[in-house]
C-alpha cells in the first residue's frame, strides 16, 4: 500500500513539465482516498525534507526534483511565466558563486539555497 508521500510524488511525477500547487494535488489525490488538505501539506513537507520535491517559491508551487543532484549543486529552476513550463538544472555552488559572487555574502547561511528564474520558454516566444 502506498502511503501518503509516496501518493502525492506519484501525482507530481505523473503530471510532468507542469508544477502543482497544493490544492492541485489535494483534488488529484480526492481521486484516490478522501483526505484533509493538511495532509497533503504535511507529505510536501516531508518529500521537502528528503530533497525529492522543490518548492517553486514565485508560484508556490511544486515539482518533483532532478536525480542527479549532488551534495555541492545549487538547484536552479527556470520557469516559463506563460505556460509554467520549467527547467531544473543543478550547478556546483562553489562555480557558480564565481560568476556571481554569492558566496561572499556575510549575512547569509548559503549553504543550502536554490535560485529561481522567471522566463519564456521558446514555444511561448514564437
Amino acid at each position: 500500500m502506498l502511503t501518503n508521500d509516496r501518493i502525492v510524488l506519484k501525482i507530481l511525477k505523473n503530471n510532468k513539465r507542469r508544477p502543482l500547487s497544493a490544492y492541485d494535488i489535494l483534488d488529484k489525490f480526492l481521486r484516490i482516498k478522501r483526505i484533509q488538505p493538511a495532509t497533503v501539506y504535511r507529505s510536501l513537507k516531508n518529500l521537502l525534507e528528503q530533497n525529492l520535491v522543490h518548492r517553486i517559491n514565485q508560484s508556490n508551487k511544486y515539482i518533483v526534483s532532478s536525480e542527479n543532484s549532488h551534495e555541492n549543486d545549487v538547484t536552479t529552476i527556470v520557469v516559463c511565466e506563460k505556460c509554467n513550463d520549467y527547467e531544473e538544472i543543478n550547478v556546483n555552488k562553489f562555480k557558480m558563486s564565481l560568476a556571481y559572487n554569492i558566496l561572499d555574502l556575510k549575512n547569509f547561511d548559503l549553504n543550502d539555497f536554490s535560485v529561481e528564474i522567471s522566463s519564456q520558454c521558446k514555444n511561448c516566444k514564437t
